[in-house]
């Protein structure tokens, strides 16, 4: 058992078994955190946790370049109106340098689809002047036997990063359309490019048909239509930084020695992941002083559903084997090393990432019982033989002690604050 102090409260709780003892801490690169670190807040928490020597923080510090961290710290304070300010510390950030976003992607994906439910385009006003579209209208895909709901989907989204919940998003929106509206929105740079794991993500310009269903009084169908987005256009290559990657790869079982590419793959920097969470949670207002501040069109009732969504724990989405989606399943920040229960006064609104070495996490953290909150959000690569799709990574080893300690490290001051 290992125990840790957060603020009031001694928590203990059983360590995750790749947390060993570890002995000796390497030296700080303290040039590389002076050249990467931009900081406007009061107390520079961010800048004294990469100054820690923490084991699983002095490993990444120690030698950043080749886990291009990049971490946006955000501090919130508010007015007696309760209306938000905002300042933000940096490491690294840089929307020119390329990380695979992974299933950070989802989040977008599931604000949008619940957008065009209520507003819909051109094209879902077909569908919209027949049947009813609201978060409880039933559809299938056309490979599908099941039914299901927009409602259902993006619970999924949130509570276990399902991929074939994204893959029906990013069918009904549309690649075009996602990446114009995030465009639209002041929410780029932003790029849509594919579906999610497996083979649904091939041929991605061409969209799946949809099945809408409408229901009488007894439940029963009493409608259906079928709708299809027409082909996306043909996607140029990403011209970024960073995107040849590695010195190897294997396909198809044959490992290629040359770096593996993503110039074809989704885009989605730090800060427009987290100016889209904030769209959400702080509808009217941006901490990058984006003008006007980016929002989506959502009913009270959406609102309210998708800030619970993204607090959910997976029990409270219906996924409850508590040996396998514990509490901090997707919740990488304080708790994504360890099983411990997250206390009932912590609520964090989130998506993560994971995916070729690269973890990414996009949070809003609140604690009623202190009267604290903030947004962190992070990436980090951990790809030390630097081939990709081997399934080697060290993502247990330094990539998720890293980002739950550096989450643990500022609420921690922020509590020592009070």
């Amino acid at each position: 058992m290992r125990q840790f102090s957060l603020g009031l409260t001694l928590f203990t709780f059983a360590v995750l078994p790749f947390l060993t003892q570890c002995t000796g801490t390497p030296e700080l690169d303290q040039k590389s955190l002076e050249t990467g670190y931009i900081g406007q807040t009061t107390d520079s928490l961010l800048w004294k946790t990469l100054q820690s020597e923490q084991h699983f923080i002095r490993t990444v510090m120690a030698d950043p370049k080749p886990y291009d961290v990049q971490l946006i710290f955000t501090e919130i304070t508010r007015d007696e109106e309760g209306n938000p300010s905002f300042a933000h510390e940096t490491f690294q950030l840089n929307e020119n340098a390329y990380f695979y976003p992974a299933s950070t992607v989802k989040m977008p994906a599931a604000f949008l689809a619940a957008e065009l439910f209520e507003n819909p385009d051109a094209q879902l006003a077909t569908v919209a002047r027949q049947i009813p579209l609201t978060l409880d209208t039933e559809f299938r895909m056309e490979e599908d036997t099941a039914r299901t709901t927009l409602r259902q989907e993006i619970t999924k989204i949130f509570v276990v990063s399902d991929n074939d919940a994204h893959n029906r998003m990013h069918d009904l929106i549309g690649r075009d359309r996602f990446n114009s509206m995030m465009a639209e929105k002041g929410l780029g740079p932003w790029r849509q490019a594919h579906r999610l794991g497996g083979p649904s993500q091939a041929s991605a310009a061409e969209h799946r048909g949809i099945w809408f269903f409408a229901a009488g009084e007894d439940g029963t169908t009493i409608d259906s239509l079928f709708f299809q987005r027409e082909p996306a256009r043909e996607l140029e290559p990403l011209t970024i930084d960073g995107l040849q990657k590695g010195s190897a790869y294997v396909q198809n079982g044959e490992l290629i020695n040359e770096p593996f590419g993503f110039e074809y793959r989704n885009h989605a920097p730090l800060a427009s992941l987290q100016a889209t969470l904030e769209a959400v949670i702080f509808p009217g207002f941006s901490s990058f002083g984006i003008t006007p501040a980016p929002s989506f069109d959502h009913s009270a009732e959406t609102v309210e559903f998708l800030n619970q969504a993204m607090r959910w724990y997976p029990d409270e989405g219906g996924y409850d084997d508590p040996d396998y989606y514990y509490d901090g399943y997707v919740k990488f920040f304080i708790y994504g090393d360890t099983f411990a229960p997250i206390p009932d006064h912590v609520k964090i609104a989130n998506k993560v990432g994971f995916a070729y070495g690269t973890l990414t996490d996009v949070a809003y953290i609140t604690d009623s019982q202190n009267g604290i909150e903030f947004m962190l959000s992070g990436t980090i690569i951990v790809n030390k033989n630097g081939t990709f799709n081997d399934n080697v990574y060290e993502y247990d080893e330094v990539g998720m002690p890293f980002l739950a300690e550096v989450g643990r490290q500022i609420y921690q001051r922020l509590l020592d604050a009070k």
